[in-house]
């Protein structure tokens, strides 16, 4: 009996194995567009293709390094392959230079409208920011295909320049479990039920030595 349990129990691992194929994987992938111009009234758009076995996101953070000399001025959105728009900031923290740093949901560091922000110069200069609106809703699309970046200006009197940015991609393989059809459900239950016949019978046999050569 024992020996059948196991057998079981190993026929039930290898049915349960595609349960186990999704570890999480994160790649970061450098934008195109570094040394554009963030200038008044012309929006920057960048994008970065994004290639991957994974197909399902569970995490997204983008990282920026912009040189300019009033970031109260600009309006950042990343949108993805699905067509799902998130707007990172939109004009806040007025006469500020730069912005270095990364835009992440599970940032201890919200937007407050103002002091705190991803700048060397703001009121509370932090690595890593909450964004305006969740990068989470980007949670359960694919990942792959052409990110887009638009940096918009929106008054006069400065000028900036994107000097890099990066995605950060957390995502899985997602799971496609396929249901077996009453054929093949009847195949394993026939197999199952072979199997303990095959070791009723050796078990009757061993006995019977046993009684025999007592």
């Amino acid at each position: 009996m024992k020996n059948t349990i196991q057998k079981l129990m190993v026929v039930l691992s290898v049915l349960a194995l595609p349960l186990c194929m999704n570890a999480q994987v994160t790649t970061t992938y450098p934008g195109t567009g570094g040394g554009g111009a963030v200038t008044d009234g012309t929006p920057l758009v960048v994008t970065v293709n994004v290639v991957s076995a994974e197909d399902q996101i569970n995490d997204v953070d983008l990282g920026l390094d912009i040189t300019h000399t009033w970031i109260g001025d600009m309006e950042i959105t990343l949108e993805s392959p699905a067509g799902t728009v998130v707007t990172l900031r939109d004009n806040y923290n007025g006469n500020v230079d730069n912005l270095v740093g990364t835009y992440d949901d599970e940032s201890a560091n919200a937007e407050d409208g103002g002091t705190t922000d991803i700048s060397p110069n703001a009121g509370t200069s932090v690595a890593d920011l909450q964004p305006l609106n969740a990068l989470s809703v980007f949670d359960g699309e694919d990942p792959n295909g052409t990110w887009t970046m638009t940096i918009t200006d929106t008054v006069g009197g400065d000028d900036g320049t994107l000097n890099s940015w990066d995605l950060v991609v957390t995502a899985t393989a997602a799971v496609v479990l396929t249901v077996p059809t009453l054929g093949e459900w009847g195949l394993i239950i026939f197999s199952l039920l072979l199997l303990n016949l095959a070791v009723f019978y050796v078990v009757k046999r061993k006995r019977k030595s046993s009684l025999a050569g007592a």
